[in-house]
């Protein structure tokens, strides 16, 4: 920008300067911006004046221009501005759109209704590329499982394995790759081995995908004499069935493979013929064999007809019999020395379970979870969440609820310095005491003596501490001292007395104060002056000690009981008080007490009494400049105020305190109004309570 065109911004903003005050920049300079911004550029006139500095103003704020904006940028010729301005429009729309998108994958894709989904979240650009037709990586797929979007997560699992079946049976042409597409559904038939229905054919006949119905018939007439070879290899081509989807096709097909035959399966074939029946019971046996062998690691043992004596032996330490010495000799004989140190541990499975009543004699293998739960329990004292569940799901109930209750002793003992103590048993009495300690944050005198005779002092020093500290808490929370660095010492103390009923010593509170670690509506400060009121009406019930009288009611006041303070007053005859001394300060605490409830008429008649009294007390005044300044009478507030400061009264400080007590945060912020402006230097503090009005 040359320096002419700077002279020029300048005398221009300076004549709009009445219409358009600035702070940071000059119109003539923002005006600048905008214009080359929405590249209007081309227009010479640079005044802020200008019709085209408001329009690019409201398009600015986003605000709608009017019929009459864009035919002056029409008739101004500044048709590039008027695109810029368009292109913004569409930008400004922009954002809806996304957003209607982004809920229609939302739907499409199932994700969950209680899923924070916006536009910059991850799951947006995941979903998109899926729509795409792209495969998700596995960091996408990641981010899918740790925010627990199973249902969009079950989708993306159903496209990638929809993808993988295309490729399978050669149907890659088919462009849609969304699970519920009638060719998903069609080749998860051919790849399960389920027949497809006319309609299922017609279709893919009609998607011209001939090479996946092509691999359908292929796969048929294969798997037909697949079957054939499969019933003359295993003796039952009495079974007239010859079509693969027969069971018995399948169930061949896992003995072919070596896989366990399930009930079904051996269920089916006793149920069609002798010889399928027959056939059962054979594999029903050698299946039994076989997982006996893997069971008590004998599968080096090549035989697996059940006919064998290694059969009957791994019976008897499946079932935990007493192995007999020459069942041991055929064991060693047989070279299964890892099985004879099984059969040992399944005896002391055998024991574990006695102990810990896990009433399941089906589970005997040293394989199992089982055993190792129960021999973590037997070493560890404690099992983890996870272990605990599993014994759940064995339905070992009485095991889980014992192993709780171990586990729950063994972290108590560890909890509260007990470890020393060797039962870890939840019979035990120490048990007891410690989950009763840890529910209720209770003990007994009995239970404090039964760990002292136990060895365990540093358990009952320990519960001692942590009472005292759950103690303070809670007296931190009903004083409301809350702040998380308040010391034991000396608040304990002080709020302890407190719930005893004892006096303060008001040497320390004062110095508490002083040092604003308490404050004056604090509820420490209100029970301590509570207390002194209610102990010096004792004093003057039993005395009838008149002079009493205006130290009790100041000390409900600073109790936050004017009401009170009022009743102490009244049982003064004023009226009949010769000491002239004593009637005013009567006057000044009971005209206070009536500010205090807000009856400023009472308050001014006691004020002016106690003035008449003791006209050279500088109490009394200042009570009179604090009902002025309640009243917003502030200049009259003021004369009784300089009135106390002849007195001897340090009104800037008196002044202080009666704005921090106004509990009226508009009359408050009105009050620091009228100091700040009558001397910001000597009311400075004051300005404090502005910020606080502009804030609330």
């Amino acid at each position: 920008m040359t320096d002419d065109s700077l002279r020029k911004i300048k005398d221009d903003d300076t004549k709009t300067t009445q219409l358009f005050p600035s702070n940071d920049i000059s119109h003539a300079q923002y005006f600048a911006i905008i214009k080359n911004k929405y590249d209007a550029n081309t227009y010479e006139n640079s005044s802020p004046t200008s019709l085209l500095y408001l329009i690019l103003r409201k398009a600015e704020l986003g605000i709608e221009l009017n019929k009459f904006d864009l035919n002056w940028l029409k008739e101004q010729q500044l048709f590039s501005t008027l695109d810029c301005l368009a292109l913004k429009q569409y930008q400004s729309q922009e954002k809806n759109r996304l957003e209607t998108e982004l809920n229609a994958l939302k739907t499409k894709y199932k994700v969950r209704a209680d899923f924070k989904f916006n536009i910059d979240n991850p799951l947006y650009s995941i979903l998109w590329k899926l729509e795409a037709g792209e495969s998700p990586q596995q960091s996408e797929i990641n981010y899918l499982k740790y925010h627990q979007l199973a249902p969009t997560l079950e989708i993306v699992e159903k496209i990638q394995e929809f993808v993988d079946l295309k490729v399978k049976y050669c149907s890659t042409q088919y462009q849609d790759n969304f699970p519920n597409s009638r060719l998903y559904q069609i080749l998860k038939k051919i790849d399960s081995s389920t027949r497809l229905t006319e309609d299922d054919i017609k279709w893919l006949t009609e998607n011209k995908l001939l090479e996946t119905l092509e691999f359908f018939n292929q796969q048929e007439a294969t798997r037909n004499l697949e079957f054939l070879q499969l019933k003359e290899k295993y003796g039952l081509t009495e079974h007239l069935d010859n079509s693969w989807f027969s069971p018995l096709y399948w169930i061949l097909k896992k003995i072919e493979t070596d896989a366990c035959l399930t009930t079904d399966d051996l269920q089916w074939l006793k149920q069609n013929g002798t010889a399928c029946k027959q056939f059962a019971e054979s594999e029903e046996q050698k299946q039994d064999f076989i997982e006996l062998k893997r069971k008590f690691l004998a599968t080096q043992y090549q035989e697996d007809n059940p006919s064998n004596p290694l059969y009957g032996i791994l019976k008897k330490i499946e079932t935990c019999q007493q192995l007999k010495p020459t069942d041991i000799e055929f064991i060693k004989k047989c070279g299964l020395s890892e099985t004879v140190k099984l059969a040992e541990k399944v005896s002391h499975f055998a024991k574990l379970k006695k102990k810990y009543q896990a009433d399941a004699p089906q589970e005997t293998s040293p394989e199992s979870h089982l055993y190792k739960i129960l021999q973590d329990l037997d070493s560890k004292h404690q099992i983890t969440e996870s272990q605990l569940n599993n014994l759940k799901v064995f339905k070992q109930h009485k095991t889980a609820e014992l192993a709780r209750e171990i586990t729950e002793f063994t972290s108590l003992r560890e909890k509260y310095k007990a470890t020393k103590h060797s039962n870890f048993f939840p019979s035990s009495r120490l048990y007891k005491i410690l989950r009763n300690f840890d529910i209720k944050m209770q003990t007994t005198d009995a239970d404090i003596q039964w760990l002292e005779e136990n060895h365990l002092s540093d358990t009952s020093t320990y519960l001692a501490y942590l009472l005292k500290t759950q103690h303070f808490k809670f007296l931190k929370l009903k004083y409301r001292m809350v702040g998380p660095h308040l010391p034991f010492d000396p608040f304990y103390e002080i709020m302890c007395k407190l719930e005893k009923g004892e006096r303060l010593d008001e040497v320390l509170v004062t110095k508490l104060m002083a040092e604003e670690k308490l404050w004056s509506g604090g509820e420490i400060v209100k029970a301590h002056y509570r207390q002194e009121a209610q102990f010096h009406e004792k004093e003057y019930e039993r005395t009838k000690d008149i002079y009493l009288v205006p130290t009790i009611s100041s000390e409900w006041r600073k109790a936050e009981k004017p009401e009170k303070a009022l009743a102490i007053t009244e049982k003064a005859n004023i009226e009949t008080i010769k000491d002239k001394h004593l009637k005013a300060r009567i006057c000044v605490t009971r005209g206070a007490a009536f500010r205090d409830i807000g009856d400023l008429e009472q308050a001014k008649k006691f004020a002016l009494i106690a003035i008449e009294c003791q006209p050279d007390s500088h109490h009394p005044y200042t009570l009179m400049g604090a009902i002025c300044y309640d009243e917003y009478r502030y200049p009259e507030g003021d004369e009784w105020f300089e009135k106390a400061r002849e007195r001897g009264a340090d009104v800037e400080e008196e002044i202080q305190r009666y704005v921090k007590r106004i509990k009226d945060k508009d009359k408050q912020r009105k009050a620091a109004e009228y100091l700040v402006k009558k001397d910001s230097f000597v009311y400075a503090w004051a300005k404090v309570y502005l910020e606080k009005g502009s804030a609330g």
